[in-house]
């Protein structure tokens, strides 16, 4: 089930890739955590799926808390990518699953 999940992952982050607006201009991305309704927190290695998959295509990933960036990227957070994902456990491995960049 996490390789269907893992591959599902993939294959809707190359295809939001492919359609979705160029990422020019941003060299750092933060990969928020996936916190599921019953606490549990990305059993399924979502985050570094994703993580791993920016690496891959040339960002820097910067860690969640803000007070580990260098003081240029805290005070001017432009180039930085926030890359917030959803997945509600549903009956089916392809739940509906979202991830958001802003």
């Amino acid at each position: 089930m996490k390789h269907k999940i893992t591959l599902f992952t993939i294959v809707l982050f190359v295809t939001t890739s492919l359609f979705a607006q160029k990422f020019d201009g941003y060299k750092y991305v933060v990969v928020e955590p996936l916190v599921y309704q019953n606490g549990s927190t990305d059993p399924f290695g979502v985050m570094s799926t994703l993580q791993n998959a920016f690496t891959k295509y040339g960002f820097i990933v910067l860690d969640n808390d803000s007070k580990n960036w260098n003081t240029e990227l805290r005070l001017d957070p432009c180039p930085i990518l926030f890359c917030y994902s959803q997945h509600n456990i549903g009956t089916s491995v392809f739940a509906p699953f979202k991830v958001t960049i802003i």
